[in-house]
């Protein structure tokens, strides 16, 4: 088999591997994002530099500071997590401009549940994968 062969068929299985992946962290961070107790909505403005401390998006685009935050607690933060666990993941809807002016932080019991920025030009949002 010539070598560009295999490295069609590595490519491909990659591929097949990191959009599964996305599928399945979307469903587990998605609709199935465990109870939270603690919800932390930050707004987003203004270019900072590598390494700010709550700068968004963590690891693509322009990073966006955090200019102002709520933090909702019990029965308003389960409420929140039941719109996000409601939203649907299918990432064919978005057109990839990814300008987040808001992040969310999904908390249990003091733990980071989910960190993500949200875009509302192009309905994106972030996941760790």
């Amino acid at each position: 088999m010539p070598p560009f062969v295999n490295l069609v068929v590595s490519f491909t299985t990659l591929r097949a591997y990191f959009i599964g992946r996305t599928y399945l962290t979307a469903e587990e961070l998605g609709r199935l994002l465990p109870t939270v107790d603690e919800v932390e909505i930050l707004a987003l403005g203004g270019e900072v530099a590598d390494g700010t401390p709550d700068s968004f998006p963590p690891d693509i685009g322009s990073r966006l500071g955090t200019v102002n935050r709520k933090t909702i607690r019990g029965a308003e933060a389960e409420q929140i997590a039941s719109i996000w666990r409601d939203i649907d993941f299918d990432r064919h809807f978005a057109s990839l401009c990814h300008d987040p002016f808001y992040a969310l932080r999904f908390h249990l019991h003091g733990r980071l549940i989910l960190e993500t920025s949200v875009c509302w030009k192009c309905s994106t949002y972030t996941l760790p994968t």
